[in-house]
């Protein structure tokens, strides 16, 4: 974000995402605040304080938001991170994963005294996304039956689910980030785009263009017409085609 001018980033659009300690991270990035760390991070039981997030070693100091997440077998160590947080999230889970929880449990599968000791619980993915769904969020998870951590690996060679996940994440991504598409309006006995966009292109069916600008078009429609109908096509932010059909009764 600090260098967004220097390398031509759209900062409005950042994606993260990771893989088990990465899924973490990546959640802990895109919801964590101050308030809602961990507790093990903060001062007590005759150890110090680990510090704010903004405390990582840097001086930059420039906001960002994050427009979506990928969590592929990563947890969480509060749902309350996903209040007020409305960022979609798309989720891969073994649901027998020995690592890192598919529901709400110790991490590394430890028993007794030890998991006490060492770790907290954590959110797996099944928890995140249904708290997320509850919130309002747009949320998708992806179950790997019968599978452990890492199931994009088999005898830690790539097999089906890999291209699965692949897939599924480029699907998601491109409709959080896929502008809305504009909508036909009409004031004044003109029709119009409610949102801009480039190399718009009228059709009319049942009628005559009387008047065409950048500003939307007026049509004279022919009453006995079987059909009456609009249509428009255009390009939209990054690209982006559309098509719109309007039906006039």
């Amino acid at each position: 974000v600090a260098n967004r001018d220097k390398f031509g980033i759209d900062t409005s659009m950042l994606i993260v995402g990771g893989c088990s300690a990465g899924g973490i991270t990546a959640l802990g990035l895109t919801f964590m605040t101050n308030e809602t760390r961990p507790e093990s991070t903060c001062a007590g039981n005759r150890k110090g304080d680990l510090g704010g997030i903004e405390t990582s070693g840097n001086d930059i100091d420039v906001s960002f938001s994050i427009k979506c997440v990928a969590d592929m077998w990563g947890a969480m160590p509060s749902l309350e991170m996903l209040e007020g947080r409305n960022v979609p999230i798309v989720a891969f889970h073994g649901n027998m994963d020995n690592i890192v929880p598919y529901d709400f449990d110790y991490p590394f599968a430890m028993a007794g005294f030890f998991k006490k000791t060492l770790f907290d619980k954590m959110y797996g993915s099944s928890c995140i996304v249904e708290r997320a769904k509850e919130l309002g969020v747009k949320a998708e998870l992806y179950t790997f039956d019968g599978y452990k951590h890492s199931p994009q690996l088999t005898k830690k060679a790539l097999n089906e689910n890999y291209y699965f996940i692949q897939d599924t994440m480029s699907r998601f991504f491109s409709e959080v980030v896929r502008p809305e598409k504009p909508q036909i309006k009409k004031a004044n006995q003109k029709y119009y785009l409610d949102k801009s966009a480039k190399h718009v292109s009228w059709q009319v069916e049942g009628g005559f263009v009387c008047e065409c600008d950048e500003k939307g078009i007026k049509v004279v429609w022919i009453g006995n017409a079987p059909q009456r109908r609009l249509k428009v096509a255009g390009i939209q932010q990054y690209g982006t085609g559309f098509v719109q059909e309007l039906k006039v009764e």
